[in-house]
C-alpha cells in the first residue's frame, strides 16, 4: 500500500498554473454559458416560462451531447486544482478554514452578485404586474436553476481533505469505488424501483469526476496508449449503457417521451462514461 501512495504522489506539481488544466476550464464553462444560450427554448405555459430544448425533437441531435456535455471535465479540473492547492495549505494553521473561504468566497460572490440581480429584477416585476399568476417566480428560478452544480462543487471543496486522505490512502481505487457506488444506486433505483436513492448520485457521480483531478499528473505521464485504453472503454460503455434500453442517448435532460428521465437530474453511470 505504500508503493500506492507513493506512485499516487509522484510528479505533482505544488507551484505555477497548468495550461491545460485553465484550458479545459475555460472550454468548458463557456461551453455550459453558450449551451443555455443556444440550445434552450422557452416555452410559455399557463404558469408562466418552461425551459426546452430542441435535442428531444430533432433526429440525432443527441450525439452533440456527447461532445458538449463538459460538466464532468469541470468536476476533474476541478479536483486537480484543489489538489495542489490543498496539498500547499494542508500544513498550515488553519488550513481548511483558509481554504474553504477563499474557494467560497470565489465561487460565491459572482453567483450571489446573479442571484441580488435577478432577485431585485423579478421583485420590480412581482410589483408591476400584481395578481396570482406565477410566471414571475417561474422566471426567477428558470435564470438561476443552472447554477445548481454551485452546491454540489463547494459541497466537494468543503470536504477536499477528506478526498486527499482517501487518495493519499488508496490513489485511483478512490474513484473506482465512488463508480461503482454509483452502479449500485442505480440498480436500486432502476432494478428494484427504490427512486428516493438516485440523488444520492450528485455526490458519487461527481465525486467521482472530482477524485479523477487527484491522478491528473500521472494519467498525463501515463503511456499514449493508456490514455487510448481509457477512451474506447468509456466509449464502449457510453454505447453500451444508451442503447440497453434503459438509459436515454442524450447527456442532457429533454421532454422527448422517449426519454422516461434525464442523465443529468441526478446524474446516471452514462455520464460517468463519458467522463
Amino acid at each position: 500500500m505504500a508503493a500506492v501512495t507513493e506512485a499516487a504522489t509522484v510528479d505533482r506539481p505544488v507551484t505555477g498554473r497548468d495550461d491545460l488544466i485553465d484550458l479545459v476550464r475555460s472550454v468548458a464553462t463557456t461551453t455550459v454559458v453558450v449551451w443555455h444560450w443556444v440550445f434552450t427554448i422557452l416555452v410559455w405555459k399557463a404558469d408562466g416560462p418552461h425551459a426546452d430544448n430542441p435535442i428531444g425533437y430533432v433526429s440525432g441531435l443527441w450525439s452533440l451531447t456527447w461532445v458538449l456535455q463538459v460538466l464532468p471535465l469541470f468536476f476533474v479540473a476541478g479536483g486537480y486544482v484543489h489538489s495542489l492547492v490543498w496539498a500547499r495549505e494542508r500544513h498550515r494553521p488553519r488550513a481548511w478554514r483558509r481554504f474553504l473561504a477563499k474557494r467560497a468566497k470565489q465561487l460565491l460572490v459572482p453567483a450571489l452578485v446573479l442571484v441580488v440581480v435577478v432577485a431585485t429584477v423579478g421583485t420590480v416585476g412581482a410589483l408591476a404586474h400584481p395578481g396570482p399568476d406565477r410566471w414571475v417566480g417561474r422566471t426567477v428560478l428558470l435564470v438561476l436553476s443552472p447554477l445548481w452544480f454551485l452546491v454540489v462543487y463547494l459541497g466537494l471543496v468543503a470536504t477536499v481533505p477528506i478526498w486527499d486522505r482517501l487518495h493519499q490512502r488508496w490513489g485511483e481505487l478512490v474513484p473506482l469505488a465512488l463508480v461503482a457506488g454509483a452502479m449500485g444506486v442505480d440498480v436500486a433505483r432502476f432494478r428494484y424501483g427504490h427512486d428516493q436513492v438516485a440523488w444520492v448520485n450528485m455526490l458519487l457521480v461527481w465525486a467521482a469526476a472530482h477524485q479523477v483531478g487527484w491522478s491528473w499528473e500521472r494519467l498525463r505521464h501515463a503511456p499514449v496508449r493508456f490514455g487510448h485504453a481509457l477512451m474506447i472503454i468509456g466509449f464502449a460503455a457510453l454505447v453500451g449503457l444508451t442503447n440497453m434500453g434503459l438509459y436515454p442517448r442524450s447527456m442532457v435532460g429533454t421532454t422527448s417521451a422517449a426519454d422516461r428521465f434525464s442523465n443529468m437530474g441526478p446524474p446516471t453511470l452514462p455520464i460517468l462514461a463519458l467522463c
